[in-house]
């Protein structure tokens, strides 16, 4: 790097911890305050070794595309590396979740254990590595969380999504790790969530509308849902969504700032996706107790949530239909379709959906519980969740396509990896029940998504061990 000016000695040493070996130093208390590094913090610097450019080259090209999904402007591989640049606790979120995820692959493993990437060696980088950044992230956020001012800014509201993903993925963390991590994450979401309500509320500010309602107001909407904090609130629900259905409880986030996707006008494509994500959201409150109806019995928000998607069939825009349909060849131990569709986005609105429809077909209050019909009803729900879990899987690997030097869609790929989870009893063929689990390894091994231990539970409950 070109020789720098003059920085204080406490951003040298800071410099110096990014690139350390030793990263897990908790950074001196005076680093711990923006009114330094605010100032004067910049990244690359003189100090920035080989292995911290790869780990930001493998974030930019690897993992951000993941958070970007629904995202026009792409927010996590254009800005958020920009953002780093100045942010110390944004730059060990990137640094953590590239380093865990990079040391996790088989494939970028040498013959004597040593990671490389883009042929580069990397003997320092080991999985450890990402536990050292991600102590000293936690660390900057647990202490800027407490300042009103601090933790209404959008680049750690980023770090903290970043972070949120990588407690997904690192099933080594503790239960204490992943108890702070989600308190932390949930006071930035929930700081930065509540003046975006009232600014949305159309009540106080007239001038934000839904999309699409009236002419010379979409601008001022269009541009909430395309800014830098919304990708974050997207992202944030998505993961919040993954983890309410696998652990079938309601969504622990705010919902306000979504309430302006509601309705079915004419919208752009990823308006449309992020209504879908905001569908499943209030299907998983209704479905686990969290949402009170507003007064409304069982069945009238049952029906209220299931006319959602009478109406999305009535309005839904030609690019959400599929380009290819082809059913699977039992000949070739086929079971799952060939759906093909123009856009990731597509796929992952529509695999939102889907994951909706199982759980209202599930918790449909009309079924029977007990006496006559029981038995009956119970089949038909097992065969209608078969077939959409079937349908889900196979629009997920379909996007990836069949060759194994084509990667697949992580977004979609963990989407089917949540109705497999919540749904496996369901599949009593053994041709579908390995296919589900060749979707487990595909995941496993294309995005090092933990799998193993679903894989595992799922076979026990097929009778497998």
């Amino acid at each position: 790097m070109p020789e720098q000016r003059h920085v204080p000695k406490v951003v040298e040493a800071e410099y110096r911890r990014l690139a350390d070996s030793a990263a897990a130093r908790i950074p001196a208390e005076s680093l711990l305050s923006p009114t330094i590094w605010k100032e004067e913090f910049y990244w690359p610097n003189q100090f920035t070794t080989t292995q911290c450019a790869c780990l930001m080259r493998y974030y930019i090209e690897n993992l951000a595309p993941w958070f970007d999904v629904g995202d026009p402007a792409r927010h996590f591989t254009l800005a958020v590396p920009q953002h780093a640049r100045r942010c110390p606790p944004l730059l060990n979120a990137i640094f953590t979740l590239a380093a865990r995820h990079l040391a996790s692959l088989p494939h970028f493993k040498t013959a004597d254990g040593v990671i490389e990437y883009q042929s580069i060696r990397l003997p320092k980088l080991t999985e450890e590595t990402a536990v050292k950044y991600h102590q000293a992230c936690i660390a900057y956020l647990i202490k800027l969380a407490t300042d009103p001012e601090h933790v209404r800014d959008e680049n750690l509201l980023a770090a903290a999504v970043i972070l949120r993903y990588y407690e997904e993925i690192d099933p080594s963390l503790t239960g204490g790790d992943i108890k702070t991590l989600i308190h932390t994450f949930q006071l930035f979401v929930n700081a930065q969530a509540n003046p975006y309500a009232y600014s949305m509320d159309e009540a106080k500010h007239t001038e934000y509308l839904r999309p699409g309602s009236a002419v010379g107001t979409f601008d001022n909407c269009l541009a909430y849902l395309k800014s830098f904090q919304h990708a974050s609130f997207r992202v944030a629900l998505r993961q919040e969504i993954t983890i309410a259905f696998l652990k079938q409880r309601a969504v622990r986030l705010p919902l306000e700032t979504w309430s302006v996707l509601q309705g079915f006008t004419k919208a752009e494509d990823f308006v449309w996706s992020d209504r879908h994500l905001y569908h499943c959201a209030k299907v998983l409150q209704f479905c686990f107790g969290g949402d009170n109806g507003n007064g409304k019995t069982q069945i009238e928000r049952w029906t209220e949530l299931r006319d959602f998607e009478t109406h999305w069939n009535q309005s839904k825009p030609l690019s959400f239909m599929p380009i290819h349909y082809q059913d699977p060849d039992p000949t070739k131990g086929e079971c799952l379709p060939h759906i093909w569709y123009m856009a990731e986005v597509h796929v992952t609105g529509l695999l939102s959906l889907d994951l909706a429809r199982i759980l209202l077909t599930v918790y449909n209050p009309d079924i029977p519980r007990i006496g006559p019909g029981v038995a009956a009803a119970q089949r038909r729900i097992a065969d209608e969740v078969h077939d959409v879990v079937i349908r889900l899987c196979g629009t997920a690997v379909s996007l990836g396509g069949t060759a194994a030097a084509t990667p697949s869609s992580q977004p979609a790929m963990v989407q089917a990896y949540v109705a497999i989870v919540v749904c496996g009893e369901y599949f009593k063929d053994p041709i579908e029940q390995r296919v589900l689990l060749g979707i487990l390894d595909r995941l496993k091994n294309d995005h090092g998504w933990p799998t193993a231990k679903a894989a595992l539970r799922l076979k026990h409950e097929w009778g497998w061990t």
